[in-house]
């Protein structure tokens, strides 16, 4: 498992906050061909990487999460 996320500029490196260690990200076609043979040429840190991405979704992203972020967002909580 392994995931590349696509980075206009704008925030998602800042939202992870973590980048490179639960995740990486990419700007233009060539730094996505480079990251995919950097990864492939080192499995090991390829799947550190997915492990600890998916250990924080499965931590910070429960439905429970998401929903108490939700009604405090709308001040119900």
């Amino acid at each position: 498992m392994s995931a590349f996320l696509p980075d206009g500029g704008g925030s998602v490196p800042e939202q992870i906050g973590r980048l490179e260690k639960e995740a990486d990200a990419y700007r233009t076609l060539g730094e996505f061909t480079e990251k995919v043979q950097h990864y492939l040429a080192n499995p090991e840190q390829a799947r550190a990487i997915a492990e600890r991405g998916h250990a924080r979704v499965r931590r910070d992203h429960t439905i429970a999460h998401r929903l108490d972020t939700r009604l405090s967002t709308a001040g119900l909580a």
